[in-house]
């Protein structure tokens, strides 16, 4: 692979920037990987039924099959949502980080 000195210096920097320990570290965390492939036949029938973008109803069809609450701040993903019977939990309900 040739990489130009421009992208050469932007790859050194984002890589002399990252925090790589913190990155190795996210295999530690209790994450639940979801295939995309497994929601969209689900978030396809949110979207057309609700006219909302798949990548917004592919989040309702997740929070549906973990039975998790959705957390957004978008109206239309919201009453998507409430209609399919998904718990809503707004974004102002958390305190900023300090």
């Amino acid at each position: 692979m040739i990489i130009d000195r421009k992208w050469a210096k932007v790859f050194a920097v984002f890589h002399l920037n990252i925090d790589w320990a913190k990155v190795f570290a996210v295999h530690t965390l209790p994450l639940t990987v979801m295939l995309v492939r497994d929601l969209l036949p689900r978030g396809l029938q949110i979207g057309l039924t609700h006219q909302l973008a798949l990548y917004d109803s592919v989040y309702i069809a997740l929070a549906e099959k973990l039975n998790y609450p959705l957390i957004t701040a978008d109206e239309r993903q919201e009453r998507a949502a409430s209609a399919e019977g998904i718990t809503i939990k707004a974004l102002t309900d958390f305190s900023p980080m300090a």
